[in-house]
């Protein structure tokens, strides 16, 4: 079967995100960037380039495009996610929901004074344009001082922070 470096020579392998399972290479040259395929998901991912000159589209179209499929047949017109973050696509394949149980184990990646090991956990309370937002379990100091200091948090009693698609969540079992 071919693969996105047969098919996509000139597409830099550092640009392909890890395979998560259950997917396989789908990419076909006459496509115009590379993608992946799950059957058992029933999800089809095109994955262009980071560098937006190198796109087909590139005045503002997302890097990353997921659409449904059944067996390699496109369902529906609507895209299920257009992002440039690859964590919000893992996080769609993780399957999280309002409700689900979750713990922070990222903020932003390139603030490291604010990670907290073990992360904070909390419950999905909504989730709008890709920020989830969560409801913590406890109050959590550390976030209070970073809030207030870049100011891009609107707490609230009854939801908590919104984590922007920098975040990483990880799905608890309930």
């Amino acid at each position: 079967m071919p693969t996105f470096r047969e098919e996509f020579p000139d597409f830099p392998v550092t640009d392909m995100p890890a395979m998560p399972p259950t997917f396989e290479d789908t990419s076909w040259h006459n496509n115009t960037m590379p993608s992946i395929t799950s059957d058992a998901l029933g999800l089809h991912i095109w994955i262009d380039y980071t560098d937006h000159s190198k796109r087909e589209c590139t005045a503002g179209s997302p890097r990353f495009l997921v659409e449904r499929q059944d067996h390699g047949v496109e369902i529906g017109d609507e895209y299920v996610l257009q992002t440039n973050e690859w964590s919000e696509v893992l996080t769609l394949l993780a399957g999280m929901k309002v409700g689900d149980k979750v713990e922070i184990i990222k903020l932003v990646e390139n603030y490291p004074e604010v990670m907290i090991d073990p992360g904070p956990t909390g419950v999905i309370t909504s989730i709008e344009n890709d920020c989830y937002w969560v409801r913590l379990d406890k109050h959590v100091p550390a976030l209070d001082e970073w809030q207030n200091r870049l100011q891009i948090w609107d707490w609230s009693d009854q939801d908590g922070p919104d984590f922007h698609p920098s975040t990483y969540l990880k799905k608890l079992e309930a």
